[in-house]
């Protein structure tokens, strides 16, 4: 899918707005990024958890991984 956006936050939003609910699996009521959730932009992880602001060029692929844990 495609979807708009210059930061991680600003994206997802626009996710939002195709999937209504879809980003509350993925950041939590402060709009922080949830502890089980992994978000790259290419093979870069985003490093700014807490706001999203890492930024989003308009070819870029962005991938949302939920991790794993346990044993």
């Amino acid at each position: 899918m495609q979807a708009e956006g210059v930061t991680v936050a600003e994206t997802l939003l626009d996710v939002e707005r195709n999937y209504p609910g879809v980003r509350d699996y993925l950041v939590d009521e402060r709009g922080s990024l949830r502890k089980h959730v992994n978000i790259f932009i290419g093979e870069a992880l985003v490093r700014d958890r807490a706001a999203l602001s890492d930024p989003v060029t308009e070819d870029a692929e962005v991938f949302v991984f939920q991790a794993l844990s346990g044993g």
